[in-house]
């Protein structure tokens, strides 16, 4: 009930009266992977329905980024158990413990040089590159396969927001912090909201400035979020309520406008 559609969905009843809202958002899915679920399953409720909300993009990177073996390939080898005794470093006052884990301070060292590296090395561009590519030939499938079943129904697509804005990694003792995650992530997104811009018109749907709308603010409508003092760690991309609040009412503004003219 807190997800932005169907906040859309009561908002949308003062002026409708009666409003369903049909979610087929799938945790994880790529541009492709909807386009495939599009050809496979013919989703019924697609030919009866007024408007079609679409939200893709964000996982032709991040897919990548999660699997472990692209992780490998663009960070060297870490062991986890170093970055626990990172934390019982700081945590101690005992002198003979602190000489103990030093140790941890010298790998999470290394380890953040790696991820550095990583983020403004040739292969994270060339994966941003591609899955800018690759959402520019998925939109017009996905697009297509709309209009197969529904020609009518007002179809948007929302802009691809930066969710690690205002997220800034800090560790204590380490060289090469703070790391403003928000940096990264913009690069990416601009990569994959140059299709949805461009191709609204030449495919009939109306591109819904989402990042345009999160950047007014300076954090916090995310899941994600990088607090050491209160071990508060989160890499979720997802919209916490604020968020969805804020997509929801954008939504509402677009849509009430459209039925005004």
């Amino acid at each position: 009930k807190e997800r932005f559609s169907s906040l859309l969905a009561e908002s949308l009843k003062a002026d409708y009266g009666k409003v369903s809202v049909q979610n087929y958002g799938v945790d994880g899915m790529t541009g492709r992977e909807l386009a495939e679920l599009l050809k496979e399953r013919r989703i019924k409720e697609l030919s009866k329905c007024d408007t079609v909300i679409i939200s893709i993009g964000g996982n032709n990177i991040l897919q990548h980024i999660t699997d472990g073996e692209t992780l490998s390939g663009m960070i060297t080898d870490f062991d986890p158990v170093a970055l626990i005794d990172y934390f019982r470093y700081l945590k101690t006052e005992n002198p003979e413990e602190k000489s103990k884990l030093s140790y941890a301070v010298d790998a999470v060292d290394v380890l953040i040089d790696s991820i550095i590296a990583a983020f403004e090395g040739e292969a994270f561009a060339k994966l941003i590159e591609t899955a800018g590519d690759n959402l520019r030939k998925e939109i017009p499938e996905i697009i297509g396969e709309i209009r197969k079943v529904n020609k009518t129904a007002d179809i948007y697509i929302q802009t691809v927001y930066n969710p690690f804005k205002g997220v800034v990694v800090e560790l204590e003792d380490i060289t090469e912090t703070p790391i403003d995650l928000g940096i990264y992530g913009e690069n990416a997104v601009s990569a994959l909201n140059t299709p949805i811009l461009e191709l609204a018109d030449e495919y009939g749907y109306t591109a819904v400035e989402v990042h345009s709308l999160f950047e007014e603010y300076e954090t916090g409508l995310t899941n994600a979020v990088f607090d050491l003092l209160t071990l508060n760690l989160s890499f979720d991309p997802h919209p916490n309520l604020r968020g969805h609040l804020l997509i929801a009412d954008l939504y509402y503004k677009i849509m009430s406008e459209d039925n005004d003219d």
